[in-house]
């Protein structure tokens, strides 16, 4: 009897089991992936001063359904602008405590990504990637040589603010103007 061997592949890819949750909330809200996910999670630091510190913090929980255990490998950050961002995995329980990758999460344990910015240039449009490969083979998009990444994509702006225009008056009348000539107004 011949036996002949077929390889089977998919291209169907499930629901992640690596999800970013809002901690906030009782219980924690999956804010990753949302449904009509693109598969990168933007991370908007906001406006901030020139040497002005902040912090943000992602949430990563496995909520597989199994006995799964994810693992975060590596991280490689893609600068795309002036001032730079810091990453730090840390303990969800023990937030004193750093992790190094690659980090471990058994189902339904979890790991803070702990993110700073801290500028020191004026940029209107603060950008870096930072791809997180896993062993979560549903994440939505793929990295290079075709491992599972996580994209996270973090924005801020430092020293800008917004063009603004303020008029105290609300109309101003010339009066009959001869053309070729001009009339002045004070605005405030």
């Amino acid at each position: 009897h011949p036996l002949a061997r077929v390889p089977l592949t998919t291209t169907y890819k499930g629901a992640p089991d690596l999800a970013i949750v809002d901690r906030a909330k009782n219980p924690p809200e999956v804010i990753y992936p949302a449904a009509g996910s693109t598969g990168e999670y933007v991370v908007d630091l906001g406006d901030h001063a020139v040497n002005a510190s902040v912090e943000k913090t992602v949430s990563f929980v496995n909520v597989t359904g199994g006995n799964a255990i994810l693992s975060l490998a590596s991280m490689t950050a893609t600068k795309k602008s002036a001032n730079e961002f810091t990453v730090t995995f840390k303990d969800a329980v023990d937030p004193q405590k750093v992790l190094a990758p690659p980090v471990y999460l058994g189902p339904g344990d979890g790991a803070d990504l702990v993110i700073g910015y801290n500028p020191t240039q004026k940029e209107a449009a603060e950008s870096t990637d930072l791809e997180i490969t896993t062993n979560d083979p549903d994440v939505a998009n793929l990295g290079a040589g075709g491992t599972d990444t996580l994209i996270v994509k973090l924005r801020a702006r430092a020293g800008y603010s917004a063009p603004a225009v303020s008029v105290s008056k609300a109309s101003i009348a010339y009066g009959e103007v001869q053309v070729n000539t001009g009339a002045d107004q004070q605005v405030k």
